[in-house]
């Protein structure tokens, strides 16, 4: 929308200045050294795909009755051996049985054809547990019911077979491993594609031979800013969707279809208002708060997560062209441009939950996690996904209008620029 906008209010000549850069950029090796770039990415995240899949097998009852067999064996031998013990070990021995058969009954609540009938008495479980808990004490604990109840039906109306947590998606890995890519791994592709934008030709005089052309600087600039949002957006996509395509690779196409929450807020209750007398201050307990809660497939967070992240990547297009600008050395530019994303990455990982960091763009790059409620969480307090968007967009808009100014004002055809 963005570049439409661009394109229409600028004319032919911003178009013809795209079409000249986006001509430069495919003749150029970078971008098929950048499209190489995407094989060691590919390596590292099908092995973390492959770590995350043998945990979540971990955790799966077949593999835990496995274990509580093998235990249940040894206590049966010490039984036997140790006779001054016997209560003891009886007592073990029924406590490993009554775990191994809740295992058993949990694991046939999922591979049962009939998981409906499973899945509508955990609904009324669930109905009975809201109803029960109606006091400040249980206030965190029945609103996360709710939320369960709202995938519950969800699951229930399309028919969408609940997927047990040993047993995990290629996306749930993806929206995992999405806080990296859009951190750390799109930034470091869009400062080796743009940093130079402008600095590479001031470096080599062929500026003057651009600005003499019967086109406004403001014109020339907003082309090769266009062609910065377009390079991007095409990365952004081929990165994402080549990440999706290993997953689905090596787990399958299953779980596409399961629901997830988004629009998630929090009301933050203190607890010296939950316990009376507490003494206790400045701490409150979370409670979500579903009001603008919705329940969507993974389907659609994958092609939401697109759409947000190359919104997000943008800010960042709109700083390098704005650094571009400023230097006249690419390597300069560039070096300055990756002090900028690889320092923003470095906060946002540090100084997570401080609210300092709130104005900065790095902070609302993976905007998916700021619908789901992340952020908000961990921020103790509520962060829209309509915030994030606009933090943004202040981000991409003054960037660019700092450089058409820069660039509008400065002396290319004298000794100094």
């Amino acid at each position: 929308m963005i570049i439409y906008t661009c394109l229409t209010l600028g004319g032919i000549s911003i178009l013809r200045v795209f079409i000249f850069e986006w001509a430069k950029l495919v003749r150029r090796r970078r971008l098929w050294i950048l499209s190489l770039f995407m094989v060691p990415i590919s390596i590292y995240y099908g092995f973390g795909l492959h770590q995350y899949a043998v945990r979540s097998e971990a955790m799966s009852p077949s593999y835990q009755i496995a274990g509580y067999e093998q235990y249940y064996s040894g206590l049966m031998q010490r039984l036997k051996t140790d006779p001054r013990n016997q209560q003891f070990y009886r007592q073990q021995l029924n406590n490993a049985s009554l775990q191994i058969k809740i295992l058993k009954n949990q694991e046939l609540s999922y591979s049962s054809k009939d998981w409906t009938k499973y899945l509508k008495s955990e609904l009324l479980s669930r109905f009975k547990s809201v109803r029960l808990q109606g006091n400040a004490n249980t206030n965190a604990a029945q609103a996360q019911n709710q939320l369960m109840i709202l995938i519950d039906k969800y699951e229930l109306k399309n028919s969408v077979r609940p997927r047990p947590t040993w047993n995990p998606t290629a996306m749930q890995y993806f929206n995992h491993f999405m806080p990296t890519v859009a951190d750390l791994i799109i930034p470091l592709i869009i400062v080796l594609l743009v940093a130079d934008v402008l600095s590479s030709e001031r470096n080599s005089g062929s500026i003057r031979l651009l600005i003499i052309q019967p086109i406004s600087r403001a014109q020339i600039l907003l082309g090769k800013w266009i062609l910065g949002l377009t390079s991007t957006m095409i990365m952004t996509i081929i990165v994402m969707l080549g990440l999706f395509v290993i997953g689905t690779l090596m787990m399958g196409f299953g779980g596409l279809r399961q629901p997830v929450a988004v629009g998630i807020a929090y009301q933050f209750v203190p607890i010296s208002s939950i316990i009376n007398g507490s003494g206790i201050h400045g701490q409150s307990i979370q409670v979500i708060d579903l009001k603008q809660a919705l329940v969507i497939p993974q389907w659609a967070v994958l092609i939401y997560s697109i759409g947000l992240t190359v919104l997000s990547e943008w800010a960042i297009t709109s700083l390098v062209v704005l650094v571009s600008t400023l230097t006249a050395s690419p390597l300069v530019s560039t070096v300055i441009s990756l002090f900028i994303v690889c320092t923003g990455y470095l906060i946002s990982r540090i100084a997570d939950a401080h609210l300092w960091i709130l104005p900065f763009y790095f902070t609302y790059l993976d905007l998916m996690k700021i619908w789901m409620g992340s952020l908000s969480s961990k921020m103790n307090m509520n962060i829209s996904l309509w915030t994030g968007i606009s933090v943004l967009i202040i981000w991409i808009a003054i960037p660019i209008i700092l450089a058409c100014w820069r660039f509008s004002r400065a002396d290319y055809m004298g000794t100094s620029s």
